[in-house]
């Protein structure tokens, strides 16, 4: 037989084990006991959250979320900001406690941090919708490009043969550049739809990011450019593939910025699930992209902009799935946007036959 004492120990191992935080509230709805998990989550110690109330610890949205949950018998998911300003989504039931002569001695609130999952799900939603829409992609840019290239080729001959003037040589020219941007837009396509590296080799990612920031102080005079990057950062990729990544974010970043701003770009390494790699962040101070944009930032053609594709930042997703690296966004409408991209040391060590 177990004795009191120690059977006590072991449920209190139990509770303080479990990785869901656990808060007990008394019947005037005053928080007695929380376990460690609760305070990981929550950010706060325990000292600091006992005998609070359940508003002094959630917001309004996230208390009425808890107040759904609790009404309706059902777990609910809600947004927290924890002690260090992290933002993350939670997931909380209710249930009654009561004695064995069933007198109510409070409520226990179960909290669970979802937030990792959430992400996953989402990157795998996106996945899909960005797998369907590149074979109609690549079967589309298969079929318009031959003619686009023929119709292209027979204008140019036209043009050379005739002697035109005035408003017959201005049709002209708009023809060709059109079939001009008609063809960038199918190269588009067939890089979102199939973006295969074409090899591996070691990159030196500092001196890219030099190069980048040469380029770009060759292109506009509008932006202030900050580059702040770790030294020794080698991975090994398809070079052609990660300067279409950070060509992509740089050129996103301008176009936010068409009255001029600032646009930084740091980076360094960061180790993800025991797997090295490197992390590069894009922040510019442009116009942001409104809150309820954002999860359709990475949808394939969808735009806000009067001479935007939309392929940009979904060839940007297709490519870093590819190379099996990860983005996140953070943006406040008139105060810019922060593009964080995370690369593994080594995108070759897992060919498309394994995965396949």
């Amino acid at each position: 037989k177990i004795g009191l004492d120690r059977l006590e120990t072991i449920n209190e191992a139990i509770v303080h084990s479990i990785r869901s935080g656990l808060f007990t509230f008394d019947p005037q709805g005053k928080i007695i006991f929380l376990n460690r998990s609760a305070e990981e989550i929550i950010g706060r110690s325990a000292e600091s959250l006992l005998g609070k109330s359940l508003d002094q610890v959630f917001s309004p949205e996230a208390r009425a979320r808890l107040d759904e949950a609790r009404a309706q018998g059902v777990r609910n998911k809600l947004s927290f900001a924890d002690g260090s300003g992290r933002n993350l989504i939670l997931e909380g039931s209710w249930q009654k406690l009561e004695n064995r002569e069933g007198q109510s001695l409070g409520e226990l609130l179960v909290i669970s941090d979802i937030t990792e999952m959430e992400k996953m799900e989402e990157r795998l939603r996106v996945a899909d919708r960005l797998a369907a829409v590149g074979k109609l992609a690549a079967g589309i840019a298969h079929e318009v490009r031959n003619p686009l290239a023929a119709i292209s080729g027979s204008i140019e001959l036209l043009q050379k043969g005739a002697d035109l003037k005035g408003s017959d040589a201005n049709l002209m020219g708009i023809v060709l550049s059109e079939t001009e941007r008609l063809n960038r837009l199918i190269t588009d396509f067939l890089l979102y739809a199939w973006p295969l590296p074409r090899g591996f080799e070691a990159i030196p990612i500092r001196e890219l990011l030099l190069n980048l920031v040469r380029m770009i102080k060759a292109r506009t005079d509008h932006v202030e450019l900050a580059l702040q990057a770790e030294p020794d950062m080698i991975i090994k990729s398809d070079p052609r593939l990660v300067e279409q990544i950070f060509w992509n974010l740089v050129n996103n970043a301008l176009e936010a910025m068409p009255k001029g701003g600032k646009l930084v770009i740091s980076a360094g390494k960061e180790t993800r699930d025991s797997r090295p790699g490197i992390w590069i962040t894009f922040t510019d101070s442009g116009v942001g992209v409104p809150p309820e944009h954002l999860d359709r930032i990475f949808d394939p053609f969808f735009t806000t902009k009067d001479s935007g594709t939309g392929l940009g930042l979904s060839t940007t997703w297709r490519i870093l799935e590819e190379l099996k690296g990860d983005i996140e966004v953070s943006s406040e409408p008139g105060k810019g946007s922060s593009f964080r991209i995370w690369l593994p040391a080594d995108s070759g060590l897992e060919t498309r036959e394994d995965r396949s």
